[in-house]
Order: C-alpha cells, then structure tokens, then sequence
C-alpha cells in the first residue's frame, strides 16, 4: 500500500502477505507535501522472503501512529519498521507484534526490538512473534490467530476500529493485534452453518424487506445495512483463501436492492 503524501488518513484491517515489495510506505514524492497525520491501525503484515520492509515511513513523514499491527516477514534481514531519522518526530507506535529487526537510517544499522524502545521510547508493549506462533495455518493462506496466539487480547483499544477485516464486531474480549478479531461473532451467518458465504446472500435476498430473517445489526428487518454487514463478513469461517463468490443475485437485483437502501426506503417488521 503505497501513501504518497497522503495526510491524517486511517490505513486499517489490510491483510498484506507473501509481499514483494513494501508492505505499507508512507513517503513522498510526488505527493504535495509528506505522508504526514496518519493512524496505521490493525494490519495484519507478512512479507515475503525476497520482500522489502513491513512498514516504510520515511521524507519527513511525521506525526503517524501504529497500533496494533503484525508486522514479520520471511526475510533474512529485513524486518518490521524502516523509519527515516526526519520521520520520527511525532512517532506513536506501540502494541504491535513484530520480527524483531528495525532500522532509522535505511538498514545501514540494524536494531533489534529493545534497542528500537531505548533509542526511540516506542512500543513498550510490543512483543517478537512469529507467523508460526500467530496464524492458524499462514502457509495455506488462513491468516487467522491460532488458539493460544500471542496476539490475542494484547492490542489496545484507542484508535482500534469497531470491526475487523472480515465485519466481525471488535473487541471480543479484549482488542487483538492484526486485522483479524479472534472469537467474534459470524452476525451475517444467516443460515447458522459457521461461514458467511453465498447462502446467507440468498437468505438475505429472500428476507429483504418482509422479514428480520437476516438481521446482522439487530435492527428487526433485513435491508441494506445487512447486505453491508454480508459484505464485510464473506468468508468469516472459512481460510482467506477459500472466500467463495457472490454469485447467488444478480448485478442488476443487488443494484436495486442497494439503490431502496441508499434512498434510505425500508421495511420494518415488528
């Protein structure tokens, strides 16, 4: 994810791997003026062998804030965050799970996790993980946390967006670390069959309008908020890489359902 000169912007829920290049940089060269503002929140980042680094913050980008992000790799010496000495100003980072390899002069000197919180006094509550330790099977592409992942219930609240990658609701329990909450509730599992997949679209098409048989957001109708809902979800249940298609409605039926619900018409069944 490439932010040049982008300012007081939220970068969130991304699920970033096998990466070749950066995971995500905030720099500038075209951009009119530094990447400068931003709250890079509840990323999941994991680079490729022959990757660059995680996190690239660099040409003056200044006062930027990282929570709650993963941010290893499967490089040899590239590591977690690359950080230019003129982009330090302002730094908040902290309540990230990491590779513990870190650099503020473009990896002429490598720091590892305790030298970067003394020279910097950044992430105090950061730990060293790695993808083996976090993920259910990150080898298969399932970037989900494992029971007994270190990444549960160590991220922080402040600034943690309200769902993660897939629209489960976070926190459930305490905020975790990446952009996949453990143990949140499937609330557009409509059919109740443990996955959000192209059945509950059908239930919801079916539902629109008459009835609260597809109510993700416990407003008491199914409409277009919970098609959102739906939307988010698709594949909660299942691993990243067997996130099936929404092929039950077609392009023209969802146009008009959409439509009613951005005209802000619906029914309500009480």
């Amino acid at each position: 994810i490439n932010m040049d000169g982008v300012q007081n912007s939220r970068i969130e829920n991304n699920l970033i791997y096998d990466a070749h290049a950066s995971g995500i940089s905030l720099y500038r060269i075209d951009g009119g003026g530094p990447s400068s503002g931003n709250v890079v929140v509840n990323n999941t980042i994991h680079q490729a062998s022959n990757g660059r680094w995680a996190l690239n913050i660099r040409d003056g980008a200044v006062n930027n804030t990282l929570l709650n992000n993963v941010l290893v790799t499967q490089h040899s010496f590239r590591g977690a965050i690359d950080i230019s000495a003129d982009s330090l100003s302002g730094l908040t980072s902290d309540y990230n799970a990491v590779v513990s390899r870190f650099t503020t002069n473009s990896a002429g000197s490598i720091l590892n996790l305790s030298q970067w919180q003394a020279q910097t006094g950044q992430d105090a509550h950061s730990f060293v993980a790695t993808p083996a330790a976090l993920f259910e099977d990150w080898a298969a592409g399932d970037y989900r946390l494992k029971a007994g992942s270190p990444a549960i219930n160590k991220g922080t609240s402040m600034l943690a967006p309200g769902v993660d990658l897939f629209g489960h609701p976070r926190p459930a329990g305490a905020v975790d670390i990446g952009a996949i909450e453990s143990g949140s509730a499937l609330t557009a599992d409509f059919n109740d069959d443990g996955s959000v997949d192209a059945s509950d679209l059908a239930a919801w098409s079916g539902a629109f309008g008459t009835a609260p048989v597809a109510d993700s957001d416990g407003d008491n109708d199914s409409d277009g908020a919970d098609f959102l809902q739906w939307q988010r979800q698709l594949g909660g249940g299942a691993p990243v890489t067997a996130i099936p298609e929404p092929a039950t409605l077609s392009l023209a039926n969802l146009s008009w359902l959409l439509g009613l619900a951005a005209t802000g018409r619906r029914v309500r069944c009480v």
